[in-house]
């Protein structure tokens, strides 16, 4: 493939409509988080006991609504709330 001949690959907007469903257990997945104060993939594989694309998932979820900071560089996330939100 010639170098020259590749556009650049820009991604869209996220549409708001097409966006992923709210977990089922994603409430209880961030309180358990804010209470233990410990955010891993695989603590809420044990905890809620999902498989770990799930929790990946939720996990990716608590990232964007900033609930756990992204991975340091050891691979480890902050929670970043106090308290379990109430809504």
């Amino acid at each position: 493939m010639n170098p020259e001949s590749v556009t650049h690959w820009m991604p869209r907007p996220a549409d708001p409509a097409k966006q992923d469903p709210v977990d089922p257990l994603y409430r209880e997945a961030v309180a358990a988080v804010v209470q233990t104060q410990r955010a891993s993939v695989a603590f809420l594989q044990r905890f809620l006991g999902i498989g770990y694309n799930r929790a990946a998932r939720i996990i990716e979820a608590m990232e964007r609504d900033r609930i756990v900071s992204g991975m340091n560089r050891d691979g480890a996330r902050a929670v970043l709330m106090l308290e379990v939100p109430h809504a």
